[in-house]
């Protein structure tokens, strides 16, 4: 027995198949009509001829499979247009603009409303008017001011159909800013078209009303030059009424520059010639 023999006995006998039956096998599975002389030919020529029993290549050499192939993962699903909520937003706004044009439309019915009430049916706060003004007695006393002033005023009713009734207010005099002293107000009743005089009394406490140096300073500076200008101020809580209706108001009456001229002696008198219009407001 030869050594070729004795190796393949050798591998028939450890379980390996024989090599000539996959050799035999491998023959019959190839075309008869394919032989090596024409693969040769083909591959000599560059190119391989296509083998039969498989399909044609592919025609279309892109990437991508193209949307008339009949695969199934093809078809893509058609999503719906996306539309903004333009309507819900455009709803919101109009209804906006509608509820602040009715709020125009109401708040200018109410003046309207009110204007016409005021023509027909309107009425007019008190007119006061300063016809004198006197400082009895006026003293600087170290950084006090001790003082007395009377003051005589005319309080008229304009209206035609109201009466004007005063239950409560105050007077205070000033120096600038500085208050000098207050009283309070009487309590008046006005008859339509009536007019009432009052005099109004304010006087400081007995050790004076405590000022800083620089009001100090001023207010000697205008006595010494030889005058003084104060200011007064009514607050008062004031009601209209007529057969109809009535209205209650707060004012504050303003008279101001009210000049008063000092002589020798701590007394002054308002150096205005003719009565003095306050002003009014509320």
């Amino acid at each position: 027995m030869t050594l070729s023999q004795d190796n393949e006995q050798q591998k028939h006998v450890m379980g390996y198949p024989s090599i000539s039956k996959y050799n035999q096998s491998i023959k019959q599975g190839f075309p008869s009509q394919y032989d090596s002389n024409q693969l040769y030919n083909s591959f000599s020529q560059g190119y391989i001829l296509p083998i039969q029993g498989y399909p044609n290549p592919n025609p279309n050499p892109n990437l991508y499979v193209s949307s008339s192939s009949n695969y199934p993962s093809n078809k893509y699903v058609t999503m719906a247009a996306y539309n903004p909520m333009e309507e819900q937003n455009n709803g919101s706004s109009s209804f906006g603009r509608l509820m602040v044009i009715l709020m125009l439309i109401l708040v200018v019915g109410m003046i309207m409303l009110s204007l016409v009430f005021w023509l027909f049916f309107g009425t007019e706060g008190p007119v006061f008017h300063i016809l004198a003004l006197s400082v009895p007695s006026f003293r600087i006393i170290n950084s006090s001011i001790v003082g007395n002033w009377q003051v005589n005023l005319t309080m008229c009713n304009m209206n035609d159909h109201s009466k004007i009734k005063v239950f409560h207010g105050k007077t205070s005099i000033f120096y600038k800013t500085n208050l000098l002293a207050v009283t309070p107000f009487d309590p008046v009743r006005l008859e339509v078209k009536g007019t009432k005089n009052m005099l109004s009394n304010l006087t400081t406490l007995p050790e004076g009303n405590v000022l800083d140096q620089l009001a100090i300073s001023e207010i000697s500076k205008d006595k010494n030059d030889g005058d003084i200008e104060f200011s007064l101020e009514i607050s008062l809580k004031v009601v209209l009424a007529s057969d109809s209706e009535w209205q209650s108001h707060k004012m504050m009456v303003y008279c101001n520059n009210l000049k008063v001229k000092f002589g020798p002696e701590d007394r002054g008198e308002l150096v205005a010639a003719d009565k003095i219009k306050c002003l009014i407001v509320g």
